[in-house]
């Protein structure tokens, strides 16, 4: 269990077990995240990272940073943050074509 520090204590962020997996076990859901238009994974960027000091969460526009026994904080970024984001706050550098296509993503159907 991988868990994460906090005020009101230990919160669980992943658990993993020994269980036997098969291709069919994701392929539904995989499919689910990469066509269905209700997937939150379509229509905005999704990140998250864990380090030992700090948790940082982003889901849309707003960043969410999280540090062992402090209270979450919560910010909502501009496109321009949200275009540096990736890289400046997650450390993933991005390819031109990708930029673009988060462009697209951020400016809305």
């Amino acid at each position: 269990m991988l868990r994460f520090l906090r005020p009101e204590g230990p919160a669980e962020l992943y658990g993993f077990t020994t269980d036997v997996r098969y291709p069919s076990d994701f392929e539904l859901l995989n499919d689910f995240c990469l066509t269905h238009p209700r997937s939150p994974f379509n229509h905005q960027m999704v990140l998250q990272r864990t380090q030992p000091e700090v948790r940082h969460l982003l889901v849309g526009s707003p960043v969410t940073e999280i540090r062992p026994a402090e209270s979450a904080t919560f910010r909502e970024l501009d496109v321009n943050e949200l275009l540096s984001a990736p890289e400046e706050i997650f450390g993933i550098t991005l390819e031109p074509g990708d930029v673009q296509t988060l462009w697209k993503i951020l400016d809305g159907p």
